[in-house]
């Protein structure tokens, strides 16, 4: 992938992570990662449309996996695709945490944290500095 590629998705993401919307420019912050959102091995291409900017949590924990588990209904769903989904609909901040809205919400949010088995919320955050998760914010 190109420097200028990984800029491209950086900047679209407005620096934040696309599934929790973390910013990438908080210190002591592991390096973001550009995440397949479909998985080479699932055919994926390597394209500005099938890149997204993710914190190194959630792309540690999503791996290539499209489906993961409602952690409400115990049902397959599928996992947030920040190209086609609106990520208002599926997920709220409450605090510090992102809550999963909708079936796709929840399973990705068990995806992407500690509480991976049985949580319909996770931590967005676990620094010592404190800021705004507002889409406003610089």
């Amino acid at each position: 992938m190109t420097e200028a590629l990984r800029q491209q998705v950086r900047e679209r993401a407005g620096r934040r992570c696309e599934y929790c919307h973390l910013p990438d420019w908080l210190p002591p912050l592991e390096p973001f990662h550009l995440e397949h959102i479909v998985a080479r091995q699932h055919g994926g291409e390597t394209n500005l449309d099938n890149l997204a900017w993710a914190c190194h949590r959630y792309n540690h924990h999503k791996r290539p996996n499209l489906t993961g588990v409602d952690a409400s209904t115990r049902e397959i769903a599928p996992l947030f695709h920040p190209r086609r989904d609106v990520w208002t609909l599926q997920f709220m901040l409450r605090g510090s945490e992102l809550v999963g809205l909708t079936p796709t919400g929840r399973a990705t949010v068990n995806q992407g944290g500690e509480f991976i088995f049985a949580s319909t919320t996770r931590p967005v955050c676990r620094t010592r500095y404190e800021y705004s998760l507002a889409p406003s914010c610089a």
